[in-house]
């Protein structure tokens, strides 16, 4: 068995900044050290689960995801307002 140490991982931009609330939206995140494993982009909710959907690792500074479609619990946990994308 092996061990490596790795730089973390950054999020420095998400574009674009905006999408329909019917989903289908593509995101991509820029970065450093984003690594090649199994990821998701998560939506948060603070009332509840987040939503997600896989993410596809283009480089260590390129990540695309797809929004998924929101629903009404989405919405209505902070009005339709702005909310957080993360990896």
């Amino acid at each position: 068995l092996t061990f490596r140490y790795v730089a973390p991982a950054t999020v420095e931009s998400v574009l674009p900044s905006f999408g329909s609330v019917l989903g289908g939206t593509t995101l991509r995140l820029q970065g450093q050290n984003l690594p090649a494993v199994p990821m998701d982009c998560a939506f948060d909710v603070s009332s509840g689960p987040s939503l997600r959907s896989p993410a596809v690792w283009l480089s260590p500074t390129a990540v695309e995801c797809v929004t998924p479609p929101a629903t009404a619990e989405f919405l209505s946990a902070r009005g339709g307002a702005d909310q957080q994308v993360s990896v």
